[in-house]
């Protein structure tokens, strides 16, 4: 049991890519942190539960990040596993209606409020220059004091190791300043938001305020 054999079961998985002793410098916004025993990317949800599943079963503790936007790593490093959301994580889906989007929670944020300026759709002008990862995002419930994506929340999937997939509708979820009531020990997969059609001159002027 260990690290040993996490890497070698990790190593041969689909959708699962493992760097061993990877400088978390490369993976943050502040562009400082030491190196973790492993940075493991998961293509996919079933990636991702058997990675968790190898860790837990070795008892190599993990971490999951996204961006790394404002994230603080001691020159130590980590020890254990970096959890990293890769291409199936990073997918948005338009709804037949136009207005409702299905964001993967490793779409870039800045990303997702430029798509929506693009399809005219309006909601998320409050975000712009807000860092990181939709994931982390919505676990922080970022925003201002007045506006915050919470608010624009439909529905949101995450993995619960112990139990699997659980869905949360918005409304459910208790959205406070800089949090929200989503439980710690769960991963946001993906995010349901609900924005609406505008003109695109009128959500750019919005957005340069």
């Amino acid at each position: 049991m260990g690290l040993f054999n996490a890497v070698m079961a990790l190593s041969g998985m689909i959708d699962t890519d493992v760097i061993e002793d990877e400088r978390l410098a490369r993976h943050t916004s502040y562009r400082i942190g030491g190196k973790a025993d492993l940075f493991v990317t998961c293509h996919s949800y079933h990636a991702l539960r058997r990675a968790v599943a190898v860790l837990d079963r070795e008892q190599v503790p993990w971490v999951i990040i996204g961006k790394g936007s404002n994230l603080l790593v001691a020159d130590g490093g980590y020890r254990g596993a970096v959890i990293s959301l890769g291409r199936e994580f990073q997918r948005t889906v338009v709804a037949d209606d136009g207005c409702t989007l299905t964001v993967g929670a490793g779409v870039m944020f800045a990303r997702l409020v430029n798509d929506a300026l693009s399809r005219s759709l309006s909601g998320l002008e409050f975000a712009v220059g807000i860092p990181g990862s939709v994931g982390g995002a919505i676990s922080m419930n970022a925003g201002t004091r007045t506006e915050w994506i919470g608010s624009l929340v439909e529905d949101v999937v995450t993995f619960d190791p112990a139990s699997g997939i659980k869905h949360y509708a918005g409304s459910e979820i208790t959205w406070g300043y800089r949090e929200c009531s989503l439980p710690r020990n769960e991963i946001i997969l993906e995010c349901v938001f609900k924005l609406k059609p505008a003109p695109k001159a009128d959500i750019r002027e919005r957005m340069e305020r």
